[in-house]
């Protein structure tokens, strides 16, 4: 389930909800993979079948530096759990090793976190992290 909009905290309250918020294609997640390399056919070879995001932005503050613009919550569907394993540490390597760096979409991530549990029959996983572009804060979790 996607994180819902009181998550974020006081800083995130002026977000509003994106339009294009909503169910996610393989080919609308790799396009905005931070890994530029990142394919639908790998994601469906990882045996994701679908995802849904949550965007929160507010771009009338894109010219203030030091201010939240945008917010969002990604979750993934995968046929099996050895794919959403695989899926999950390769999110974790790509943070590692795009973190600080400036990717081709433009956004430099400065801090990410992962974390996994299990319970209830259920295994989860948590990313979260902080990118930056044009000196303006968004925050993702997914």
């Amino acid at each position: 389930m996607p994180l819902p909009h009181s998550s974020y905290g006081p800083a995130a309250s002026s977000l509003t909800a994106e339009a294009d918020s909503g169910w996610m294609t393989n080919t609308e997640a790799a396009d905005d993979d931070l890994d530029p390399s990142m394919t639908a056919a790998k994601l469906a070879r990882l045996d994701r079948i679908t995802g849904y995001r949550v965007d929160f932005d507010d771009l009338t503050k894109v010219s203030h530096q030091g201010l939240l613009i945008g917010a969002e919550s990604d979750v993934d569907l995968f046929r099996t759990k050895a794919g959403a394993a695989r899926y999950v540490a390769r999110q974790a390597s790509d943070f590692r090793r795009f973190e600080g760096k400036l990717t081709s979409n433009g956004y430099i991530t400065d801090r990410s976190t992962s974390q996994s549990s299990a319970g209830a029959g259920r295994r989860r996983a948590a990313q979260s992290s902080r990118a930056w572009q044009s000196a303006q804060s968004i925050l993702t979790c997914g």
